[in-house]
């Protein structure tokens, strides 16, 4: 820490301040290639008075270009070789917010353009051998875009563009590191929250035949919903760092699988054109209409989609219109005014979680690896795949892609989770897809009201679903790699944490 501390000081000192979006690496607008200035200023003015500070606590933002200079294999729906990339509909991006206390402690807040975190370790150990702040004190989130890059490490042996991507990436991360904490002035902090109704949902119905189905678009449910299994959580969560000498900072929370640049609802495949999804809509035109530095991060959408198979007159299917309208509704509460969130000392504790893997279904592994070697061969489609999996009870041809390496796993298996205070502004991270449901547990028994759940962070560990979702029966619970209960209990530990770091 103290040779974080060193380098803090001297940055501070010697280095030129940067605008937040990192020097020349600005994100384009979406769906363009052009490149995007912000000017200085704030907009929104706070209502309430600051309450009573604890020493000094600075933010600094920066954001780069971490798009892929070749075609790679994409992420999202499946990950076979079928689906390389052809252009962009805009940048992907790294974006890092740090911030500082009086005793020198720096923590940097990572979001990727990316759809999790399954690179996260090396990148964060990377940016660690860079500028000397601990790991610990390094958390990494993705947006969870299904149309960017695919790092798994299959991909990673039979692809040099996807190891080009890796070692761009890290280096991003680090010049990201050290333009934020270079960005680093003076900050106050506050909060508000934004009502999203009408733009997620929960992926789950029931049937007229008491079922309980995916929303992927009706393999099974064409003409049988009738209802939303539960209701999804829709408010927003935004905290601002305002700054007297620059630009505010906006770090918004919020939670919807961004699929809407992948996924094709008439099934004839996939989108090859990388995109960062409605996060990147959203974020420009919160900086656009606020004049501020604005980054997405991703919440518990292990169940959450932007689309609902229900109210199909007020389906979206454009990320750019899906975007703006989440961010009207947030710039809305941001003018309405901010409620002051006291700042002080940072503190972050790290855990490990060590929970159960489900090998209930070991046994169809052979017809599962059978179905897989059809899927990925030249006559295989997903629907046929799909088809040929129902013989054997697999929900989904993705059920058949999680079975295989899971059946090879120990018995248990880790998750890194931590839990993250700023004064009395907290936020949890954990590697999971986890269900808004169990999310919302961590919130009601959350010692402060000023919390955001991160999702998708410092590695990739599969869905948490609710003891529920395993009983009514999903996708998600068939893919778990966790077996069930296992999701309440990671929700315990989470809030153990979390009362930890406030006592």
């Amino acid at each position: 820490m103290k040779r974080a501390l060193g380098i803090l000081t001297v940055i501070l000192l010697t280095v030129a301040l940067f605008g937040c979006n990192g020097g020349n690496d600005t994100a384009a607008p979406s769906g363009g290639s052009g490149e995007q200035t912000i000017e200085s200023g704030n907009t929104a003015e706070s209502t309430s008075e600051d309450p009573k500070p604890e020493g000094t606590f600075s933010a600094g933002f920066s954001r780069k270009d971490i798009t892929p200079l070749e075609s790679v294999p994409m992420s999202g729906f499946g990950d076979d070789d079928k689906r390389m990339s052809k252009g962009r509909l805009e940048k992907l991006t790294t974006t890092c917010i740090a911030v500082s206390d009086e005793e020198g402690n720096v923590i940097l807040f990572y979001t990727s353009d990316l759809q999790g975190s399954r690179n996260a370790p090396e990148a964060r150990k990377a940016i660690a051998e860079a500028t000397g702040i601990p790991i610990d004190h390094i958390l990494m989130t993705g947006t969870h875009t299904h149309s960017s890059v695919s790092g798994s490490e299959a991909k990673q042996q039979k692809y040099k563009s996807v190891r080009d991507f890796l070692e761009r990436y890290h280096q991003q991360c680090i010049a990201a590191a050290n333009e934020a904490i270079a960005d680093l002035k003076p900050a106050k902090m506050y909060w508000t929250t934004a009502d999203c109704t009408g733009y997620n949902f929960v992926k789950h119905y029931k049937t007229d035949l008491g079922e309980s189905v995916g929303d992927n678009y009706g393999i099974w449910a064409e003409g049988k919903i009738v209802a939303h299994q539960t209701e999804a959580n829709h408010i927003m969560y935004v905290l601002k760092f305002e700054r007297e000498t620059d630009k505010d900072i906006y770090m918004v929370n919020w939670r919807a699988h961004a699929t809407l640049t992948g996924s094709n609802p008439g099934g004839s495949g996939h989108s090859v054109e990388l995109s960062a999804d409605f996060p990147a809509p959203l974020r420009d035109k919160i900086e656009a209409e606020l004049d501020c530095c604005a980054a997405y991060y991703q919440g518990e959408a292990g169940n959450i989609n932007c689309r609902s198979r229900i109210a199909e007159e007020n389906l979206i299917t454009n990320y750019i219109e899906q975007g703006e309208q989440v961010a009207d509704r947030m710039i809305e509460a941001v003018k309405q005014g901010m409620t002051p969130v006291a700042y002080g000392p940072i503190k972050t504790i790290q855990s490990t979680y060590t929970g159960k893997v489900n090998h209930t279904k070991d046994y169809l592994v052979t017809k599962a690896q059978e179905i897989l070697r059809f899927w990925q061969s030249s006559e295989g489609t997903t629907s046929l795949a799909n088809e040929m999996g129902r013989e054997y009870g697999f929900s989904s041809v993705y059920e058949c892609e999680m079975l295989v390496p899971r059946a090879s796993l120990p018995q248990t298996r880790d998750s890194e989770i931590h839990a993250t205070k700023i004064g009395d502004f907290a936020i949890v991270h954990l590697p999971h897809e986890l269900f808004d449901t169990l999310g919302m547990k961590i919130r009601e028994a959350s010692p402060t009201e000023y919390l955001m759940v991160f999702g998708y962070s410092n590695e990739y560990n599969n869905y948490i679903p609710s003891q529920e979702a395993f009983n009514y029966g999903c996708y998600e619970a068939d893919v778990a790699v966790y077996e069930p209960g296992e999701g309440e209990k990671l929700t315990a530990a989470l809030i153990d944490l979390l009362k930890e770091v406030f006592e």
